[in-house]
Order: structure tokens, then sequence, then C-alpha cells
């Protein structure tokens, strides 16, 4: 399934974003796009780092993230990406907002994992709709509990669409 994954964003081909289907709104520009995965994706290597960092230890993931500790991780992230007015050419334009961002996702899943649950960032997922078309879906966290119960935790870093009621399903072409 991941190779899957892999080999449609490579090839570019049309996909339909899951968020389609629960309001998701479009990305300005194919750009656009690969930066703001791009973001999602350094947050979720920002969440790795600090578990790495904790494990076997008595501290939490909050107990060792600063601004020192999120530039550091920053630095060293191979991949580059533009967020306006957050991260630009690789430099990080308003540290405080980048910071308190990163921290609101790492109290969530620092809640999850405070309570004994098995965190497990960026799944992908890839079925097909009744139309035949790809349906790319990443779960950005998934948290399974000692009984082997999940939740996924999503995080949204692109724009919402208001008009969540309208029937995704039915656009036979609508691909992104």
């Amino acid at each position: 399934n991941l190779e899957e994954y892999k080999q449609l964003i490579e090839n570019d081909e049309g996909t339909v974003s899951v968020s389609n289907f629960i309001g998701g709104g479009p990305i300005d520009t194919k750009n656009d796009y690969k930066n703001y995965a791009e973001f999602g994706t350094f947050v979720h290597h920002v969440v790795e780092t600090l578990q790495k960092e904790t494990i076997g230890t008595s501290l939490s993931i909050l107990n060792i993230f600063n601004k020192k500790k999120l530039e550091s991780i920053f630095n060293t992230y191979a991949n580059k990406f533009t967020i306006k007015q957050l991260i630009e050419d690789g430099e990080i334009l308003n540290m405080e907002e980048l910071y308190n961002m990163t921290r609101d996702i790492l109290s969530t899943v620092n809640e999850y994992m405070s309570r004994g649950y098995t965190v497990l960032p960026e799944i992908s997922i890839l079925a097909k709709d009744r139309h035949n078309r790809n349906i790319v879906g990443r779960l950005d966290i998934l948290a399974i509990d000692n009984k082997g119960l999940t939740t996924v935790i999503d995080i949204k870093t692109k724009k919402i669409n208001p008009n969540v009621f309208q029937d995704s399903l039915s656009a036979k072409y609508s691909i992104s």
C-alpha cells in the first residue's frame, strides 16, 4: 500500500484526498500543496525525534521541547518548504508561532502517550472509490491503547472548505 501511494505521487497521478470528503478545500497551487504536506511531515519528524529522545526516561516529549530544540530539529531537517509568514527558503520567519503550533500538537500527542497509548505517526492509506479513482489518505497520528483500540489524531494544515454539505462522491472527476 505504501509503495502504491509513493508511485501515485511520483507519477503525479490524479487523486482525491480523504479530507475532500469531510470539508477539505482546495490548495491554490500544486506547490502550495507540497509545501503544506512537507510541513506536516516536518511536524511528524518533530514528534518522532522527541519520542526517541524520551525512550527509557521519565521525561515526556513536552519536558524536552523548547524553542532551541525546535530550531535544532528544523535546521537538521533535510527537506525545505515554505509556509507564508512562517517559514521561507529554509528559514524560520516566526519562531513564536511555529513553536506554539508545534507545542499544541505535541500537547495532544503527549496526552495520549501519558495514558499509555502507543503513538504511530504518518500512516498512508490508498483505496479506490466507486468511480475507480485513487483515494489517498494519511493518518497523521494513530494512537493505540493497551486493548488494541485506535484513535486517529488528524492534523489539519490546509484550507478547509466551509461548504461541508456537498456530496463530493457525486463529483465524478473531482481530483486534485
